[in-house]
């Protein structure tokens, strides 16, 4: 019944796009080498990408595909699966916060705080056994993902000119896409062997997510 319900939904939104009307904009006439070439003369921001990627896929992963198998675990029963999921999508909702959170802490410490934050929760679903530090720690991821995201718009923009904005954004995503497809797997052989094996992946991820942060913002500012 709820994948019926799933199905449903998604056959709902479908069909409301054919509802929207174009926005009328100048296209862009771009080769996809012009778009290469201008990639290349920012090539650093390859860190940038390969970082967030390694972030968001990972906080997706554990919160929606390893989240009820960790209520499993700490013997959360069905019944109450739905009311939790709605209590994380709370936390997803508070993307707009991340704008005060930026003018209090500055966009670079925010990004650490948030990294920080999240290892901290994959940690926790580590070791933990308790019901009630699983459900906090995935809201924390939940939370770390929501405000993070338009932190990584604020990133992407900032990294490309008035010009091919539109092109750039879209290579940005393939290549972004293309990292992410390659994550499940990994956290699904990881899942295969046990589950602490998943969180002890997305601790790894989320390491290597951190260095090459750190990296990128030291090219930038020695570009500056």
């Amino acid at each position: 019944m709820a994948a019926f319900a799933t199905v449903i939904a998604y056959l709902l939104a479908f069909l409301i796009t054919f509802l929207l009307k174009d926005c009328e904009s100048k296209r862009e006439k771009l080769s996809m080498y012009g778009v290469y070439k201008a990639f290349m003369k920012q090539k650093h921001i390859l860190l940038l990408l390969i970082a967030s990627a390694l972030f968001m896929e990972t906080m997706h992963t554990i919160t929606v595909f390893y989240a009820q198998l960790q209520y499993e675990r700490v013997h959360i029963t069905m019944q109450y699966f739905g009311i939790l999921y709605i209590i994380l999508q709370f936390f997803a909702m508070m993307s707009g916060w991340s704008g005060k959170f930026v003018k209090g802490f500055g966009k670079k410490k925010l990004t650490l705080l948030l990294f920080f934050i999240a290892t901290i929760g994959c940690l926790l679903l580590l070791v933990t056994t308790s019901a009630v530090v699983s459900v906090l720690s995935l809201a924390l991821l939940v939370l770390c993902n929501s405000l993070y995201l338009p932190l990584f718009d604020v990133y992407e923009n900032e990294s490309i000119g008035i010009t091919m904005r539109a092109s750039m954004l879209s290579f940005y995503a393939v290549i972004m896409n293309g990292i992410s497809a390659i994550l499940p797997t990994c956290f699904g052989l990881a899942a295969d062997i046990s589950l602490s094996f998943v969180y002890l992946l997305g601790l790894i991820f989320i390491i290597i997510a951190i260095g090459l942060f750190l990296f990128w913002q030291y090219i930038c500012e020695r570009k500056v």
